[in-house]
């Protein structure tokens, strides 16, 4: 029997291994492969007749309005696999003795050969070991631990393009893009089509959490103007909000309002207050995913600025849009144009890879093993770098530190196969400069197409020399910012950054 002292580690969490989980609030069953899944009973579990399958988290259809995913523990598994698809949510399928994540592997995963659970502090916690918290620190980057690495020895992290044998803790590849039905569309199909899936995907939200409140992070950008465009399409009730953060700029103050009050949409900006810090919650929410990232959410969660949005304890989903950058080439501005990928030109790019052996190296492992897994079909190595790392490591702790909090669930709208599917299909030129995204939100919603994004809205109606002096006023900005790093560098891996 395995004991769980560290509640704080526990909530939302499940654990898979020969032996169960002793800890108040679990439920456990034994599987048909012989291992037991143990898991918090505020955590979502569905399991087969037979014990061979097992639906763990949240999912929805993005192509029905029915959302019942339940039919698939009766199916056999190349059914299943056919199904999930057309899924969204964030969510894991056991089947047999392989473990499948969902479209970015948001339901983290970490196993070694006795042990496989969705945290890693849990699983120091099961090793009675004390929780070791990387060398990293926000806005250095990478900012969160890359690849299968993990400061817990032995102990690797499943990435999306992998499969788990979790009896034999090997990994087989899985296509990130696996669906070939939408090739041959024209751009006009294919906006027409995502905008369809994603009304409908929403609609299957408010049926996945039908006593939450809805409230959707609203910024000055495109990414979340797309997913506001579907809500005001969809007829459902909804709030949106703005969290002001150190990096804010005034696109991202200035815009939300006016898109909002444009759809007689209620929208709140909500501060943070010195007053409001808490030093304990800092240090539980690094605590409790293992200091596998370190971003803004850790910073919001010490400010207590998520839980202003609650009324009377009603539990909330926050509607979320990070993933609409897996298609966008994000990682292009840190090389030049047409240079291929490599672990040398991204440890040269990359402060942290540069000061750290271990996080180099997980790195060079992974071009391995993308070497030997093959391509994935339409995916540049790029965006698979993305979807993997920034999607499978970064998002991943993000949204598995949001499990600490007790009555709010994030959602990240487009984590699915078929929304991602889709928007590679644009003209890579075009995803480049967000241009596909503008015409998503003016087919679906033409009332707020007209609004500035945030990066125009402070130079809209401004003269190219004006602009050329406006950045030049904030070019010693950029030069505090770049000495900044270079101390912060210093305090993480020592005086041999200085001349690196």
């Amino acid at each position: 029997m395995i004991k769980i002292t560290y509640r704080l580690a526990a909530n939302r969490q499940f654990v898979l291994a020969k032996e169960p989980v002793l800890a108040g609030g679990w439920r456990r069953e034994k599987l048909s492969s012989g291992f037991t899944l143990s898991w918090d009973n505020n955590l979502k579990v569905l399991i087969s007749e037979n014990k061979d399958v097992c639906l763990l988290g949240h999912s929805w259809s993005v192509v029905e309005e029915d959302n019942d995913v339940t039919k698939v523990l009766t199916m056999s598994r190349d059914e299943i696999l056919n199904e999930e698809k057309t899924w969204a949510g964030r969510y894991l399928l056991i089947i047999g003795n392989e473990i499948f994540l969902d479209a970015s592997g948001l339901l983290g995963v970490f196993y070694d050969k006795e042990i496989i659970a969705s945290s890693l502090a849990l699983i120091f916690a099961i090793k009675g070991r004390e929780v070791v918290l990387p060398k990293i620190e926000h806005g250095i980057p990478l900012d969160y631990v890359p690849g299968e690495y993990t400061e817990c020895e032995g102990v690797k992290r499943l990435l999306p393009s992998q499969v788990l044998n979790y009896t034999t803790g090997t990994t087989t590849s899985r296509e990130l893009l696996p669906d070939r039905d939408f090739p041959q569309l024209s751009d006009d199909q294919r906006t027409e089509l995502f905008a369809k899936y994603l009304v409908t995907g929403l609609r299957n939200i408010r049926r996945e959490f039908p006593d939450c409140k809805l409230w959707l992070a609203l910024t000055g950008g495109r990414d979340s103007r797309i997913t506001l465009a579907a809500l005001a399409e969809s007829g459902l009730t909804y709030r949106a909000f703005t969290l002001q953060h150190q990096g804010i700029d005034s696109g991202d103050v200035n815009i939300p309002p006016l898109l909002a009050e444009r759809l007689g949409v209620k929208h709140c900006y909500i501060p943070r207050d010195k007053k409001n810090f808490s030093r304990k919650r800092h240090d539980d929410y690094r605590r409790f995913n293992a200091g596998m990232d370190v971003d803004e959410d850790g910073l919001f969660y010490a400010y207590g600025q998520y839980n202003s949005l609650i009324d009377n304890d009603q539990p909330i989903v926050i509607l979320r849009s990070n993933l609409f950058a897996a298609v966008v080439f994000y990682y292009a501005p840190f090389f030049n144009k047409g240079q291929t990928l490599t672990a040398e030109k991204l440890r040269r790019a990359f402060p942290t890879l540069r000061f750290s052996k271990q996080y180099y190296h997980s790195i060079c492992e992974w071009f391995k093993m993308t070497e030997e897994y093959g391509k994935n079909m339409w995916m540049d190595l790029l965006n698979t770098f993305y979807r993997d790392m920034r999607g499978g490591c970064w998002l991943s702790s993000i949204e598995q530190s949001f499990d600490i909090y007790q009555n709010i669930t994030s959602v990240q709208t487009i984590n699915s196969r078929v929304y991602l599917s889709l928007l590679m299909g644009y003209d890579a030129g075009e995803r480049l400069v967000k241009k596909h995204q503008e015409r998503i939100v003016s087919t679906i919603c033409p009332r707020i197409a007209d609004i500035p994004y945030g990066e125009n809205a402070s130079t809209a109606g401004l003269s190219k020399t004006a602009k050329i002096i406006r950045k030049l006023r904030h070019l010693p900005q950029g030069i505090h910012r770049r000495l900044r790093t270079r101390l912060r560098l210093i305090t993480l891996f020592g005086i041999t950054a200085l001349v690196k």
